[in-house]
């Protein structure tokens, strides 16, 4: 059965990741900016949402929520949003035939240089099964692939001030 509300900010989704185990990921900031949590949960049990919560975040990014409306992302609760956690990055946009520098509320902060270009990239949204196979690669199932690079949340602190 389909779901038949929104994601929003604070909501809770298991993903599985095999036949036994899954993992939880949560809504930061709408319409869909996720994390993704590392700890795996077998499948079969009810799992206490403030412990996954507290646990530590593997990835994290601006996705759609189309996994979500196909019912395969579950929407199983909501819990206060961990977007203290959750670092900032900076991106370069084009304006007008112009590189500049916008944080992550999407406000212009400079002239961006090939060196700004470099490090921060361009805004992104990856699709969810991008998320999913990367949850996956980090439990074994799957290769992880370079692209997979940009949704940690590494990458995310290191593009952030």
């Amino acid at each position: 059965m389909k779901q038949s509300r929104r994601a929003k900010e604070g909501d809770i989704f298991s993903i599985n990741i095999d036949d036994k185990r899954r993992v939880f990921g949560q809504v930061i900031f709408p319409p869909f900016y996720i994390c993704i949590f590392s700890r795996a949960y077998p499948r079969d049990i009810q799992v206490d949402l403030t412990d996954v919560c507290s646990g530590r975040i593997a990835l994290v990014g601006d996705s759609l929520d189309a996994l979500i409306f196909r019912d395969s992302w579950k929407i199983v609760g909501s819990m206060p949003s961990v977007k203290d956690r959750i670092p900032r990055p900076l991106f370069t946009v084009q304006i007008d035939g112009q590189l500049m520098l916008e944080d992550f509320e999407k406000r212009l902060i400079k002239k961006a240089t090939e060196a700004d270009d470099k490090k921060y990239g361009r805004r992104w949204t990856r699709a969810p099964i991008a998320f999913e196979n990367a949850i996956k690669a980090l439990h074994g199932i799957g290769e992880w692939r370079a692209d997979f690079d940009q949704l940690t949340i590494e990458h995310s602190q290191a593009c952030a001030r």
